[in-house]
């Protein structure tokens, strides 16, 4: 659309190793919300969900100046019940939010 800019940006990964490409997309990306969904194994699903949160962050944080507005990464195991999300703001700092 020229002239005019996403609201939401979706990025979807079945794996959660590599997300680079995935990452760079947010990165690279003017829209105000920016959603990642991805999905990591049921066994040990909270300590998986919680690492890759940190290793998004990281990476999103070491692309210096490159990110703007709001994160959504949600992870997801192959178990209905085992869903969760974190929410951060520009700076990208991980917390649960589900």
């Amino acid at each position: 659309m020229k002239g005019k800019r996403s609201a939401v940006l979706i990025e979807h990964e079945n794996s959660p190793k590599p997300l680079n490409a995935e990452i760079e997309k947010l990165c690279n990306d003017v829209s105000k919300i920016k959603v990642l969904i991805t999905y990591v194994a049921d066994g040990h699903f909270n300590a998986s969900a919680s690492k890759l949160a940190g290793n998004v962050q990281r990476e999103i944080n070491g692309r210096t100046g490159t990110f703007t507005g709001t994160l959504l990464l949600i992870v997801g195991g192959y178990v209905e019940s085992d869903w969760v999300a974190y929410r951060s703001r520009t700076k990208v700092e991980m917390k649960e939010i589900l």
